[in-house]
């Protein structure tokens, strides 16, 4: 059992586009900042083990409440996918607290980046990944982890609060979707139906 504080990391390119989402404790930061490797909270072993695919870090940037950790250098393997730039755009400009970034209309295929990765880990289930943990943990454990993120957006109140539940409650969404056989594009098509 984590006796520990435990805080969400998210994994971004060079370019600052996220593409995973990871739990970590200060123990985590603490040996990825020592080993310029990313280390991860193992939920259900309550271990700090390294994230798999041996990823070089760039930045860690501690947010109020989560971590950001940038991936160096492009090209690297995470898991079984590899990191790439499939759109130009700028950087962050490095300011570490604004939480709240206007994202251009076709940055919204972050989601389906997201659903691929998950789909992928449904199949794959590597170890020491927290969609792993959920996968075989089974249906009604991912039902009620969904419901639980909805709590906690609808108990948010400061605008980072707000958009930091709303992602952890569209990831756990993508991961049910995929664990009912539904996945996020027929859920996609029905909200096109309603515009």
């Amino acid at each position: 059992m984590v006796n520990e504080a435990i805080y969400p990391g998210v994994l971004c390119d060079r370019e600052g586009r996220p593409y995973d989402a990871v739990l970590v404790t200060e123990k985590a930061v603490m040996k990825s900042r020592e080993h310029r490797r990313l280390w991860v909270l193992h939920r259900e072993t309550g271990r700090v083990l390294p994230y798999p695919g041996g990823s070089e870090l760039g930045e860690i940037a501690e947010h109020e409440g989560w971590y950001r950790f940038t991936i160096d250098p492009s090209g690297a393997e995470v898991g079984t996918h590899k990191l790439e730039s499939k759109t130009s755009g700028e950087s962050e400009s490095g300011n570490s607290t604004r939480i709240a970034i206007p994202l251009p209309l076709e940055e919204l295929g972050v989601l389906q980046r997201v659903a691929a990765t998950i789909a992928e880990r449904k199949n794959s289930l590597p170890e020491g990944s927290y969609t792993t943990y959920l996968f075989t943990q089974g249906l009604e454990k991912i039902r009620k982890k969904t419901g639980e993120e909805a709590i906690e957006l609808i108990l948010a109140e400061r605008p980072e609060e707000i958009a930091a539940e709303a992602a952890d409650l569209l990831y756990h969404l993508t991961v049910l979707l995929e664990a009912s056989g539904v996945g996020l594009s027929a859920a996609l098509e029905a909200l096109r139906t309603r515009e």
